[in-house]
């Protein structure tokens, strides 16, 4: 049954790696948005140990709270690194938690702001696009995040995928409207047109990585789809993968 989320008070937690300029660009246009009402909104950066430390400080005077937890250089510490993110996930105050474990994310700063803008907005369904990588430690934490927000918040949970889908094609799914000039992707069309069928008018994507090679302006994305649980043709997408894309990603 699809619900829809009237106004509902938002944790957004950002791990970040190696991107702290990119991270201050989005808080910055963040911070500029007339369209948000940041009283219902607050974010926690988790500093992986990507060596951003010295921005601590420029973290102060935006409109929402923003909170810093950190930690020591990650390297191949996992338990270290879920460590820090289960921590963000405690301090967390508001009704529903969004996670963005890819600093890669953060580059189109666009696509961030426009997912904020339909959740903060009446009457829209929330869809948790989160990864499905098989690595235990990221699993871990997420799973927090699945159930930390509950039945009545999130509606559908989907996994994102190896997809890129202009804005063009996203108009046909989501609405275009003015803040959004990026690309969110989906294996094909077809999947992201049977979640506007089903109600869908929110996707929140985790795990994101990007196409282009300039680190830190434009291009197109890239993820690995699948759909969680029982959805319609799910297993499929991953047949559409390269042989390399279905090794590295557990599938």
């Amino acid at each position: 049954m699809i619900t829809t989320i009237k106004h509902p008070s938002i944790s957004v937690l950002i791990t970040t790696y190696k991107r702290p300029k990119s991270l201050l660009k989005l808080l910055s246009k963040l911070n500029n948005q007339a369209h948000i009402d940041f009283s219902r909104m607050e974010v926690i950066v988790v500093n992986d140990g990507s060596h951003d430390s010295g921005y601590v400080d420029s973290y102060l005077g935006y409109k929402f709270p923003v909170n810093y937890v950190a930690m020591k250089r990650r390297e191949d510490d996992r338990p270290a690194y879920c460590a820090a993110q289960n921590l963000a996930f405690s301090l967390a105050n508001n009704d529903l938690i969004i996670f963005f474990d890819d600093g890669n994310f953060i580059d189109d700063h666009t696509l961030f702001i426009h997912c904020l803008y339909h959740i903060l907005h009446p009457d829209r369904v929330a869809v948790f696009a989160y990864e499905a990588s098989g690595r235990d430690s990221i699993n871990e934490a997420q799973e927090i995040a699945i159930q930390s927000p509950g039945d009545s918040l999130v509606d559908i949970w989907v996994s994102t995928g190896s997809n890129s889908v202009w804005a063009i094609d996203w108009e046909r799914v989501e609405g275009f409207d003015e803040w959004f000039d990026g690309s969110m992707g989906f294996d094909d069309r077809d999947f992201a047109i049977r979640l506007y069928e089903a109600g869908v008018t929110l996707i929140l994507g985790d795990g994101v990585t990007k196409v282009s090679e300039d680190q830190e302006t434009g291009g197109s994305w890239t993820a690995k789809v699948s759909v969680e649980h029982d959805h319609v043709n799910g297993d499929k997408f991953f047949e559409k993968w390269p042989k390399y894309e279905g090794a590295k990603w557990g599938k």
